[in-house]
């Protein structure tokens, strides 16, 4: 993902916050904006405590749906980031599809995903917060359970969405890193 100084990292489906910590971790520095969302309640108070016990605790990390629910707004807009990374709660069946035709936010304006495409629904939410000048979208597919060609091949019908789907080579690319920078803070 290669995140940089200054920039504003999101999660919308951030669990207890590891993909939120590596990218954090990879930026090398302490001048980054990590923003989070959960559904859990237990989840999140998880998240909470690893983003302290990662000295992350400037982390903003509410508890509440990001789709029905969202809670980073600039003005009564969604919030922007610079890189969104997520592992979305794949074949999510309750995810809010009989109100997303009238979203405030348009983040469905593509099309609404079926009831049973909850995973669908994420990441056109991703796409929708991601900077005009970003195409830095993360999503991590390590815990799906069908062939991701199926998502990929749904991403790119979308010219506009070119999200970079993270690999397992992707995953150990981002796990050296942050040994590396370990390393160099040793």
């Amino acid at each position: 993902m290669n995140p940089q100084p200054d920039e504003r990292i999101a999660d919308p489906a951030c669990g207890s916050g590891s993909l939120l910590i590596k990218c954090g971790q990879q930026v090398g520095a302490n001048d980054f904006s990590l923003y989070g969302q959960e559904n859990n309640g237990s989840t999140w108070a998880l998240c909470r405590m690893n983003m302290f016990l990662h000295g992350m605790d400037d982390a903003r990390i509410e508890w509440a749906d990001a789709i029905r629910n969202r809670q980073f707004k600039e003005k009564d807009r969604l919030m922007k980031f610079e890189v969104v990374v997520a592992n979305p709660p794949f074949s999510l069946d309750k995810w809010g599809q009989e109100t997303a035709s009238v979203d405030p936010f348009e983040r469905f304006d593509r099309g609404v995903p079926s009831k049973s495409k909850g995973d669908y629904a994420f990441i056109l939410h991703m796409v929708a917060t991601i900077s005009a000048d970003s195409e830095k979208i993360g999503i991590d597919e390590s815990e799906r359970d069908d062939s991701p060609e199926g998502i990929e091949a749904w991403i790119r019908q979308y010219e506009s969405l070119k999200p970079l789907i993270l690999t397992d080579a992707d995953r150990a690319e981002m796990d050296t890193a942050m040994r590396e920078q370990s390393a160099i803070r040793a």
